[in-house]
């Protein structure tokens, strides 16, 4: 069974391209998920009207209240029933053949718990481009992704996975509404070696201001990234906790330990607004994934 999960959020002016392209998919889906957190605009009229003119088993589900796209997925996973679970939001476009494209990789290697595929990107109301490895590498290949130190980032959007029901489980059971999905389960599918890219491009991803899992504006803000690290620092520690209970390896621990106290590190800086303690934080500049990022925390330490 394949189950597709669409959670939205005043979404009227791209949705219905989105929607076209999910009922134009060469593998239909069993089940289809919409989850609407609370809209002010014609965003679940529009996606009821697109049903019934169509006259699809799809489930709209309407939020009695408005909690934020990560609360907005998290409970959205919940219901589902698939083996398979596809994540979709409301602005991309997916080409026909992506669904039957991935779930025939996923059948035919048991090892792969989360597949993400390659997308292409296209930019709209002057947002700023950047570097994303999905928009290279369309040779139909298959990609494990290794678990590193720098586990906790993730490199493909959500939209572009797939994932098992045991994934979804473990994300349910572990996981916390307060972070990003996609983030979490990519680390639960790295921690158990079963992370892999299929490298072919199957979808357009829409970047926009209004795209609702943008969080640009927040990026130099410091009560943002407190709150932002907590959560990790958070999920990192129930993360460490199912290590010790799965018996992970001594080197894969160590990863972990270290990436909590990196995060400590880092909300004793931010908290402080001292530039002293940026000395907490340079012991562990290798849990960095880039320089950028650990000249951001020292702008962030000195803002006033």
């Amino acid at each position: 069974m394949i189950s597709l999960i669409l959670a939205t959020y005043n979404g009227e002016k791209y949705i219905i391209d989105q929607l076209e392209s999910i009922r134009n998919q060469s593998l239909q889906p069993d089940e289809v998920i919409i989850r609407d957190d609370c809209s002010t605009d014609r965003t679940r009229e529009v996606v009821s009207n697109f049903i019934t003119a169509n006259g699809l088993n799809w489930n709209l589900i309407c939020a009695d209240t408005n909690s934020g796209w990560r609360d907005n997925f998290y409970s959205a996973i919940g219901l589902c029933a698939g083996d398979i679970i596809f994540l979709c939001d409301q602005d991309d476009i997916w080409y026909p053949e992506k669904i039957e494209s991935m779930v025939s990789v996923v059948e035919s290697h048991p090892e792969i718990m989360l597949l993400a595929s390659g997308y292409h990107s296209i930019y709209f109301d002057n947002v700023k481009r950047i570097d994303l490895p999905g928009d290279s590498g369309n040779d139909g290949s298959i990609e494990k992704v290794p678990f590193d130190k720098h586990f906790l980032s993730i490199s493909y959007p959500g939209c572009t996975y797939c994932f098992r029901k045991s994934l979804k489980d473990e994300y349910l059971k572990y996981g916390s509404p307060k972070m990003a999905h996609d983030a979490q389960l990519w680390c639960f599918a790295l921690q158990k070696d079963g992370l892999f890219i299929l490298n072919r491009v199957l979808m357009d991803y829409l970047r926009h201001e209004g795209a609702q899992t943008a969080t640009t504006k927040a990026h130099l803000d410091r009560q943002y990234f407190i709150f932002a690290t907590k959560c990790r620092l958070e999920f990192v520690e129930k993360f460490l906790d199912k290590a010790y209970e799965n018996n992970y390896s001594d080197e894969r621990i160590k990863f972990i330990k270290r990436m909590k106290k990196w995060l400590e590190a880092r909300i004793e800086l931010y908290s402080s607004r001292n530039l002293f303690k940026v000395s907490g934080v340079l012991p562990y500049l290798s849990c960095y994934e880039k320089p950028k990022h650990f000249v951001r925390d020292i702008f962030l330490a000195v803002k006033k």
